[in-house]
């Protein structure tokens, strides 16, 4: 909104600077084409008084002239500017006579240019164009001593001294003549300024159209990009939880199956446990090594099953946490502890490192130090010939707690990332792919979120987030 707001501004301003420019340029060419004409009708007065004023009843005839010409050329007023600023003017209505000493203006302004022109209000208010101008005429050696006259009988000066000397009045002789003032209708003007209002305000009407068509058009394409990027991330979502679903039912039969496996096997299992005993302490009584061998043997193999049943049985057997507030570090801790032995035998240093004050967080103590215990068995298992194992812990974002295991083992390949919390996925040679998922299980129950990072050849680590305002159960 804001954007089309800036675009309409500048396309206003764009087109009154465009209208105003055009319109005075154009205004120019009809002042000058005016201006001309003044200056043509005060040259074909001239032309007139030279050949036409002779013979009796000079002072009519010049005033008839002045009239012709004034309604001729259809003309505002028509004026003469005596040297003694007496004037003469002549309108479509009127004539009249009187003095108006402002005229020594104009004869200043005469005497640094040929002519001169204005604007002034007429008789009814109008705006009216002035063009003035000297009055040239010859000397009487060349016209004759009656036309040359002419102004005298016109502006009744009989009996003084001529006032007209030259044809071209030197500088600084302007006021020995007297002016010519021609007022022209501006008609056209009005016209043209009437004409650049409405040129402006089509233009301005349809580069506005186009704008708001234009700016209609981008939002449209904008919304249509947002809808197909909404629709693919909402297309992803649907496949993240159709694979979910999957899962889940992956998991649902897997864990019918594990209770009834540990149902089916574990009795058997503990009985055949009892009697290679049994077993072996007859072949022992026997001195038969052999067969205290291969009883020793049984008896690992045994309890190898067990320990995938069990794996199984708490996989599948529903999760039920007793959630409550209480801190992170013990857990932390506790859980390091159970491994420290391990640890020193493999050569493989621990770093913990809590950051302090960290908020209570709703958690299951005994879930999450088996977790966690998962996490750190699996970082000691990609150390055999010892490393660093780090964990720690910190606020994420004001909302989430992360707790990271970092080993420097020997990493997991890209292409496995995504499978390592199926459930029997493993790449342990003795591993039974259930403890990842456990985990997962674990984390999800504690509404937080698991998440790998691993590079071949330098380590792996994983991050545990969990929230923070997260209701006990």
């Amino acid at each position: 909104m804001i954007g089309f707001v800036l675009m309409m501004g500048v396309i206003i301003g764009v087109v009154a600077v465009y209208s105003v420019t055009d319109y005075r340029r154009l205004r120019g060419r009809v002042e000058q084409s005016l201006v001309r004409e003044g200056l043509s009708v005060i040259a074909a007065f001239e032309a007139s008084v030279q050949t036409s004023l002779s013979g009796r009843s000079r002072a009519e005839r010049l005033r008839a002239l002045v009239r012709d010409t004034c309604v001729r050329a259809d003309l505002t007023f028509f004026s003469f500017i005596d040297p003694t600023y007496e004037v003469y003017s002549v309108s479509a209505r009127e004539a009249w006579r009187y003095h108006h000493a402002a005229a020594s203006n104009l004869y200043a302004v005469l005497e640094q240019k040929p002519y001169e022109w204005g604007y002034m209000r007429g008789e009814r208010g109008e705006r009216v164009l002035v063009v003035v101008k000297p009055l040239l005429l010859d000397t009487p050696e060349r016209i004759g001593r009656q036309t040359f006259r002419f102004y005298q009988v016109f502006l009744q000066r009989s009996g003084k001294r001529s006032i007209v000397r030259k044809i071209y009045p030197q500088r600084g002789e302007v006021r020995a003549f007297p002016l010519a003032a021609v007022g022209l209708p501006t008609h056209d003007l009005q016209a043209l300024r009437r004409q650049a209002v409405m040129q402006a305000l089509i233009l301005g009407s349809v580069l506005v159209i186009l704008s708001a068509t234009l700016m209609y058009v981008t939002v449209m394409m904008q919304e249509h990009r947002i809808v197909r990027a909404t629709a693919a991330a909402l297309r992803a979502d649907n496949e993240k939880l159709l694979e979910s679903l999957k899962r889940t039912d992956r998991l649902a039969v897997l864990g019918r199956m594990a209770a009834t496996m540990a149902h089916e096997l574990r009795n058997p299992l503990s009985s055949i446990r009892g009697f290679t005993q049994l077993f072996l302490k007859k072949a022992a009584a026997a001195h038969d090594t052999s067969m205290c061998q291969y009883a020793d043997l049984v008896i690992s193999e045994v309890d190898r099953l067990n320990n995938v049943i069990t794996n199984m049985l708490d996989f599948s057997r529903p999760v039920e946490a007793q959630m409550e507030r209480a801190p992170l570090q013990p857990v932390i801790e506790n859980a390091l502890r159970l491994v420290k032995g391990d640890a020193q035998s493999r050569h493989v240093t621990i770093t913990a490192a809590v950051a302090p004050n960290l908020p209570l967080v709703a958690i299951d103590r005994n879930l999450l130090t088996q977790a966690l215990l998962n996490l750190y068995i699996n970082a000691l298992d990609a150390m055999p010939r010892g490393g660093d194992m780090t964990v720690t812990a910190e606020c994420r974002g004001g909302s989430w707690v992360r707790i990271s295991v970092r080993d420097t083992g020997k990493g997991i390949p890209k292409h496995m990332l995504g499978q390592i919390f199926e459930p029997f996925f493993t790449t342990k040679p003795n591993g039974t792919g259930l403890g990842l998922a456990t985990v997962d299980n674990i984390i999800a129950e504690h509404g937080g979120n698991i998440a790998v990072e691993s590079e071949e050849g330098r380590g792996t680590v994983f991050h545990i987030d969990l929230p923070i305002n997260r209701e006990q159960a």
